[in-house]
């Protein structure tokens, strides 16, 4: 059937999807007969994404449905091909903008793969990590109920996350995934691969990076309260934001946004009923513990291969105040460093304005946060970061 039958931008897409797809089990990607075939996918899906943020496709009884629209009503042996994602029960697929043939590859690798093998080998929650789906969201549902619940978490959250931007959803979904996975492979024994994490923060940052602020204004105009890992995400990336507007270089960033995602992770050690609490609800003995947690993620941090100094002293640090007057104790020589005390300000920024303990008003936060400028803040990190959240407001 010629292009020119087509009548959607949806079936544009779709058919010659569908080629490749077939066209894999004869050639292999190095081939020039593939890479023929896999130009028209690439033209057409970049003509998709540039006039749109995201091209989400649905599979409903055997049909794709695109913005609203079934696709192929005149060509129904095309519906065929809902076949293929069946046997991997994926209910709805997203491409984003900056998808790229080695992305577009990798899918159709996956889609020519044994469905058993991908199970057993990566699960579903990982395939976007092993094959390199940066710009492709997959979703799929119970093969049971035929319900409209979300099997993948990293599906999942792409929901929860739907207040935010398309982009903005998608790299919050990546982190939020990536930090729940390493905190898993903590709570199971098993060690948690800091290098592999550091990699992941790393490209987060980088692809994040120029929509930082987006997430600020996001921050602050909705309720930012999603799951157990929120509080962590949401600092990680008020500090890239804060980071980026004193121009610091983005190596810096990215170890500086590391050390926010992780100041937290001595909480794990703590009771599952204390971890949620604020500090001012804990009873005398509860709160004994909690003053352990920093010291108890330091002390996990250093038995990691790698683990950065920087990311080692926030977490034992950021809760030591620019007057020394919190906790853990420090040395009387020895001061609260520069990442300490800019992850301290803005996660307590987080804290109340995620729970709603103050107006998200720029003046009314920063009027009960100027009761400890020079005592728990350092007063120039004070002064600039109201400085940067009044750029965004």
């Amino acid at each position: 059937m010629a292009l020119e039958y087509i009548t959607t931008d949806g079936e544009s897409f779709l058919l010659p999807l569908f080629s490749l797809y077939k066209i894999r089990y004869l050639y292999a990607p190095a081939h020039p007969k593939f890479n023929d075939s896999l130009q028209p996918v690439m033209e057409a899906i970049g003509k998709i994404l540039s006039s749109r943020k995201e091209a989400t496709f649905l599979i409903v009884e055997n049909e794709f449905i695109f913005e609203g629209n079934p696709q192929f009503r005149t060509l129904p042996r095309l519906r065929e091909f809902t076949e293929i994602f069946s046997r991997f029960h994926i209910q709805r697929f997203t491409f984003f903008p900056g998808i790229t043939k080695e992305e577009i590859i990798s899918f159709i690798n996956l889609l020519t793969s044994k469905p058993e093998k991908i199970k057993e080998q990566y699960g579903f929650e990982g395939i976007p990590q092993a094959f390199h789906l940066s710009h492709i969201l997959l979703e799929r549902l119970p093969t049971t109920t035929g319900t409209s619940d979300v099997l993948s978490e990293y599906s999942s959250l792409h929901h929860k996350f739907s207040m935010l931007p398309s982009s903005l959803r998608k790299e919050y979904s990546d982190l939020y995934h990536n930090i729940s996975t390493f905190i898993s492979e903590i709570s199971k024994g098993e060690g948690g691969d800091l290098t592999i994490l550091s990699k992941q923060i790393d490209q987060s940052i980088k692809d994040i990076y120029d929509l930082a602020d987006d997430f600020t204004d996001c921050f602050i105009t909705k309720k930012m309260q999603f799951g157990d890992f929120d509080h962590e995400i949401n600092v990680c990336l008020l500090t890239l934001g804060f980071a980026r507007w004193l121009k610091m270089d983005l190596s810096s960033i990215q170890i500086l946004c590391m050390s926010a995602l992780l100041h937290d992770l001595g909480k794990m050690f703590l009771p599952e009923t204390m971890r949620d609490k604020m500090e001012e609800t804990l009873t005398p003995e509860e709160t004994k513990s909690y003053w352990q947690h920093p010291l108890w993620g330091a002390e996990y941090l250093m038995t990691l291969e790698n683990a950065p100094p920087l990311v080692i002293t926030v977490c034992y640090e950021h809760h030591v105040g620019y007057d020394k007057s919190g906790f853990p104790a420090l040395p009387k020589d020895i001061q609260p460093c520069f990442g300490s005390l800019l992850v301290s300000m803005v996660e307590r920024y987080e804290r109340l304005i995620r729970t709603d303990m103050v107006s998200r008003e720029l003046g009314e936060c920063k009027k009960e946060l100027s009761h400890f400028r020079g005592l728990t803040f350092e007063p120039r990190i004070f002064d600039l970061f109201f400085s940067y959240i009044q750029t965004i407001e």
